[in-house]
């Protein structure tokens, strides 16, 4: 069930916020594509949903789960291109997530003070990471890249 909350956001489920470009008369348009901009969850296991409304889920925003304490498990659906700025910075509890190979940008901080994040198979189709991406990882030891990438130790580590 999806309803509208604020000039074109839509509360999904309970748990998502999500951006709707607005027709001039301020109705919906659901024949875009969406922005996930707030997850409110307090589940410990969430997979982002593909299609809400009718509309492709295409970006996670900046910010979009941010200081989340509870989720540990994450699954990005396919038809994500983007995960903007610090859309899981300070999720503590983070362990792992599973990134779609449709995409082609990790912001800046993107997983920043993600504590309990050990690893991340990175898709083949990501052309940018942002700067500090993984800052303050604490137990983050390994990064698989099925690209030309090359990361440095130097850049995960505080």
């Amino acid at each position: 069930k999806a309803e509208l909350i604020n000039h074109g956001a839509i509360s999904f489920d309970g748990r998502l916020v999500v951006d709707a470009p607005l027709y001039n008369n301020g109705q919906i348009d659901l024949n875009g594509e969406m922005e996930i901009t707030k997850y409110v969850g307090a589940d410990t296991v969430f997979s982002v949903p593909q299609v809400i409304g009718e509309k492709k889920v295409v970006s996670i925003g900046i910010n979009a789960f941010k200081n989340n304490k509870s989720i540990k498990h994450i699954r990005i659906p396919e038809g994500v291109e983007r995960i903007d700025d610090f859309a899981f910075s300070g999720c503590s509890a983070l362990e792992g997530i599973i990134l779609p190979n449709s995409l082609q940008t990790l912001g800046y901080e993107t997983f920043r003070d993600c504590g309990e994040l050990k690893s991340i198979d990175i898709p083949r189709n990501v052309r940018w990471i942002g700067d500090y991406c993984f800052y303050r990882c604490h137990k983050f030891n390994c990064i698989y890249q099925r690209n030309f990438f090359v990361f440095f130790v130097s850049t995960i580590r505080t």
